[in-house]
């Protein structure tokens, strides 16, 4: 008669004739060591996919499996199995109690291919080949790719390790003790003594020369000494390891897995984009592929592959996130998926493949994964940094997030340490930032924590006390950069403010001293941005309670439209902003809305009017005795005595409002561009020599010899054009050009007079190819105000129709397509190489 057993003691006498502990079973399965507890207790039956996984880790037949998990899940009466020790062999038994002959190894196959990562795995293979480094660690956010990065590298080395390569999942596993089991049982190696499990598996590798991959370790941070003590013992052995924090131990090589490389395209998009260019970045050429993969009838044209590109630069380029959106589109197309991820990214990045495991089916597990290593002082930074879009300092870090009892500088490094949080050098200082799909998981934590609208308020009062600390800042370039900076925050502030609802307005009244601030910024380097926020906070109804907030920004407003053509929608907001003033006797800011108000009619050319509202602007300043006022003022009337031809008048108000205090740099070089126009290129000369000198920021200096560009160019002194036009692209590439909206115009123009000194060089291709990536990517001359736009624009279609008659129509045409197919660093290039290539022998230059 057969023993009787029940399910829970047959498991428990097999697993100990396999000489496994109920430890290593559990790790083999998967599963937790309580789990393997209670089914051999019969306290509990394993579910199917538990049975499967114990089948085929207790070395049954294959024709025993099917009776075992019927056993297992209560369909076949356990004493009608075999008696657990029948069919284990013998010689197996006493094979696992030597050390076997390491085989080639256990790396795991691919399933998918395997995109990009070429230099990265290069220099990986490099620094674990003989010789190099003993111990490297792969750091990164969950969904960076840093396991098949490293599976891929592990693969090319096998030839490298006599001993093997072999991979060691510590995903399942929690306990630090449980790191040098899961070492020995991936390489087949089984306790022969009482020592100690790492004494054991550091004496079997003493002599072999393998590749060890650790991946998972953050779930074992503490067991990083058992790594360093394996590598004292074992000379010829190396390890790769992925952690999302490095193991801080000696001799260990931190290579941080960056996400995959997305295009560059500065605030926008172009609405053009050549599928080739796309293609030649890893990021979007994995959604394409898994994508395809998904949907074999998607087919990606000039017209879908914007979106692309914008979806996968959304996503930071994070291969898990790309992946878990090319599975969406199974039911989306490009255009519907952007719009799903803007509004919602985390619940619109899941579907992950089945035999992943859980933590990688959703972005928002992925991210999970590390969250719940923090500690709960931790967790709530993350949360309350979420608030922050586009980066942060210590000093907003502190001024936001702060809390008793926690060490916000401390915290970071916790968050950097955990990949979690990114730090970069921006200007001499750290600047933290997050990947955006860690920035939104953070943001739904604060949610859930209810810290939402009280993280925001802080927010808004920072950065209005910055913006207002930094308003008076002299050095205009430090400003510039800092509200460049700053731009995303203030975009979240601004939304905070118009959506807080308080019976006062005083979330109102903080985006309207923000937007104060910001006015100048705006106005100069991201006018549009400006007319966005302006018109959204003044017509917010509890605006009515600041009423002169509202007339200074009102004027600011139409200041800016002034600046994008927009006359009748300046005229209507400084005619506002007057009306307020005047009714509060207010008169400290008329001066300046009636000088805005003059301006616009100087403008459209209407002189009369104009020297209106400059002398009513005069004669408030004089009263008031506002320097500032009298200088803009001055300057102005010198702007409408130059259009008049009375150049006397031009330099009698050119002194008084330098004497006034006015910006010499900025009021020469305008003068000179009105000079210009009228061919005193001589004066023109003289005004900017006095401008270069007195220019005190960057800026300032791109325009200066971006007109003295132009002005040798009117003069047809093409090779000092050269010249002038090297230094101007040098000075702008310097700054932080591609992120601002001014800086593309100016780059615009530059580019344009690139064109037009190779037309005169007979370079006609290169003319051809420049003026066609200005059509396609940068603002046209034409969208420039009237006194520029008159200059500019003829030169350009001089250019273009020179050039078509020079080519003739096939080589023009393809010479039109190359320069639509060109990057913004190559048309750089292009006007760099220009000014680099002596004057051809005959061509109109001296």
């Amino acid at each position: 008669m057969a023993d009787s057993y029940s399910f829970g003691a047959w498991l428990r006498r097999r697993r100990r004739a396999l000489d496994l502990t109920q430890d290593a079973l559990a790790l083999r399965v998967g599963c937790s060591k309580d789990l393997i507890v209670r089914i051999e207790g019969d306290a509990r039956r394993p579910s199917r996919q538990v049975a499967e996984l114990l089948a085929a880790h207790l070395q049954l037949a294959p024709e025993e499996r099917g009776d075992f998990i019927r056993a297992a899940r209560a369909e076949l009466a356990a004493d009608r199995l075999p008696p657990p020790t029948q069919s284990v062999p013998r010689p197996a038994l006493v094979a696992a109690r030597s050390v076997p002959a390491a085989p080639i190894g256990n790396l795991p196959a691919e399933l998918s291919s395997f995109v990009g990562r070429e230099r990265e795995a290069a220099e990986l293979g490099a620094l674990l080949r003989a010789g190099g480094a003993r111990l490297v660690t792969l750091t990164g956010p969950g969904g960076t790719g840093k396991t098949r990065l490293a599976l891929r590298v592990a693969a090319a080395l096998r030839p490298a390790y006599p001993d093997g390569v072999w991979f060691v999942d510590l995903a399942p596993i929690s306990d630090p003790l449980l790191l040098a089991p899961a070492i020995a049982q991936a390489l087949g190696l089984h306790e022969l003594s009482d020592q100690p499990a790492h004494i054991q598996l550091a004496s079997g590798l003493r002599t072999k020369q393998l590749l060890l991959l650790l991946d998972n370790f953050e779930q074992v941070a503490e067991a990083a000494p058992v790594v360093a003590e394996l590598l004292r013992a074992a000379p010829g052995v190396r390890a790769l390891v992925t952690s999302r924090a490095p193991l801080r131990l000696s001799g260990e090589h931190e290579f941080a897995v960056a996400p995959l490389a997305l295009p560059q395209f500065g605030t926008t998009i172009p609405t053009q984009w050549s599928i080739e260019e796309l293609s030649r970045y890893d990021a979007v050429r994995l959604f394409i592929e898994r994508a395809g993969a998904i949907r074999p009838t998607l087919i990606i044209t000039s017209q879908n592959a914007p979106a692309i590109a914008e979806i996968c630069v959304r996503l930071d380029g994070l291969p898990l996130a790309i992946e878990l959106a090319a599975a969406r589109m199974r039911l989306f197309s490009p255009d519907e998926l952007l719009a799903r991820l803007q509004q919602s990214m985390l619940r619109n990045l899941i579907g992950g493949a089945r035999d992943l495991p859980a933590r990688q089916q959703t972005i928002q597990a992925t991210i999970g994964w590390s969250y719940w290593l923090l500690s709960p002082p931790q967790q709530r930074l993350l949360a309350r940094l979420g608030v922050f879009v586009g980066g942060w300092t210590l000093e907003a870090a502190e001024a936001v997030c702060s809390e008793e009892g926690l060490d916000i500088a401390e915290g970071l490094y916790a968050l950097v340490e955990h990949s979690l949080v990114r730090v970069a050098e921006v200007r001499g200082a750290p600047r933290y930032a997050m990947l955006e799909t860690i920035r939104a998981f953070a943001w739904e934590q604060a949610r859930l924590m209810q810290l939402e609208d009280a993280t925001h308020q802080r927010l808004t009062r920072y950065l209005v006390a910055l913006m207002e600390r930094m308003n008076g800042n002299q050095h205009v370039e430090e400003w510039d950069e800092r509200a460049i900076d700053e731009r995303g925050n203030c975009a979240v502030a601004f939304r905070w403010c118009l959506a807080a609802s308080d019976d006062r307005g005083d979330s109102v009244e903080l985006g309207l001293r923000l937007a104060k601030a910001l006015r100048i910024y705006w106005f100069v380097l991201a006018p549009r941005e400006g007319i966005t926020q302006l018109t959204q906070l003044l017509s917010h109804p509890q605006s009515q309670q600041f009423p002169l907030l509202r007339a200074r920004l009102l004027s600011s407003l139409g200041s800016i439209y002034h600046t994008q053509a927009h006359y009748e929608l300046a005229l209507e907001a400084l005619e506002r902003s007057r009306a307020i003033f005047e009714a509060l006797g207010h008169r400290t800011w008329l001066s300046e809305v009636y000088r805005h108000l003059g301006e616009i009619f100087l403008t459209q050319q209407a002189a009369d009017q104009a020297q209106i509202w400059f002398e009513r602007s005069l004669t408030i300043a004089e009263e008031l005795q506002q320097h500032w006022d009298l200088a803009w003022t001055h300057y102005d009337f010198a702007r409408l005595a130059a259009g008049a031809g009375d150049w006397q008048k031009v330099q009698i108000h050119y002194a008084a409002s330098c004497a006034a205090g006015g910006d010499r740099a900025f009021v020469s070089r305008n003068l000179a561009v009105q000079a210009m126009i009228a061919g005193q290129y001589e004066l023109a000369t003289n005004l900017l020599t006095a401008a270069l000198r007195e220019a005190v920021d960057q800026g300032e200096t791109i325009l200066i010899y971006r007109e003295m560009v132009l002005n040798a160019i009117k003069q047809q002194r093409f090779s000092e054009a050269r010249i002038q036009l090297q230094i101007a692209l040098q000075c702008l590439l310097a700054y932080s050009w591609p992120e601002q909206e001014t800086m593309r115009m100016r780059l615009s123009d530059l580019l344009l007079y690139t064109a037009v000194i190779a037309r005169t060089e007979r370079l006609f291709e290169r003319a051809v190819a420049v003026l066609s990536y200005l059509s396609a990517h940068l603002p046209p001359p034409s969208a420039r105000p009237f006194l520029l736009r008159s200059v500019i624009q003829p030169l350009a279609d001089e250019a273009l129709s020179a050039s078509r008659e020079a080519l003739g129509d096939a080589a023009f045409d393809a010479a039109w397509a190359a320069g639509r197919a060109l990057t913004l660093e190559q048309a750089v290039a292009e006007a760099l190489a220009l000014t680099a290539v002596p004057a051809r022998p005959g061509a109109a230059s001296r």
